[in-house]
This record gives C-alpha cells, sequence and structure tokens, in this order.
C-alpha cells in the first residue's frame, strides 16, 4: 500500500497564480509609481479583442496585490514544491522578479 504517490500536475495552476500576480500592482511599485519611476517590465500584458490595434495592453482597472495573496505565493512550501515538482517554473520565476521589484527585503529573502 505505501509509496509515494504521483504529485498532482499543478502548473497550469501556478501559471495562471503567476500571470495574476504580475497583473497587479504591490505597495512597491505603486510607491514608485509615485516617486515617478516607470512601471517594471514584469507587468503581465494582455490583447484586448475589442480594440481594433490588438496591441497587448495593461489591464485597464489597477489592482492591488493583497498581503494576503503575497503571502501565500511566496510561502516557503509553496516555493519548494514549485521547484521539486518543476511546476511552471518559468512564469513563478517572472511573478517573484514581479513581486521582487524595488522590494529589497523581500529580495534578499529569496536569494
Amino acid at each position: 500500500m505505501g509509496g509515494m504517490a504521483n504529485p498532482a500536475p499543478f502548473a497550469p495552476l501556478v501559471t495562471l497564480a503567476s500571470h495574476l500576480i504580475r497583473s497587479q500592482y504591490t505597495s512597491s511599485i505603486n510607491k514608485a509609481v509615485q516617486d515617478g519611476e516607470p512601471l517594471p517590465a514584469t507587468f503581465e500584458t494582455f490583447k484586448d479583442e475589442k480594440e481594433p490595434t490588438h496591441e497587448r495592453t495593461l489591464l485597464k482597472e489597477k489592482f492591488e496585490l493583497p498581503q494576503e495573496a503575497f503571502d501565500f505565493f511566496t510561502n516557503n512550501e509553496i516555493f519548494k514544491d514549485v521547484f521539486s515538482h518543476n511546476f511552471a517554473i518559468e512564469h513563478f520565476g517572472k511573478a517573484l522578479a514581479h513581486l521582487c521589484f524595488n522590494n529589497y527585503k523581500f529580495s534578499k529573502r529569496i536569494c
């Protein structure tokens, strides 16, 4: 009976969470924008099929990432599972880069 169960394929969930993270502002991004800095290149852009140019744009509404979402996404167990099971590591890394923007304390923690 015992043995190792196959890990659930969480890569699509990690990809979705990563895209959602990269669509939102953080307190450090808000501060940077208030100080006149440009938005980080880590923001996720989307095609708006209703726009005639079909150019990729940011979400029209500005959302700030809740601290609970930040804490969940950066939880050590989530971090370990994503990397040990190869769950959409590239997307996860882009989301972490987005969260690290001007957040030196967090950047040091994950490096």
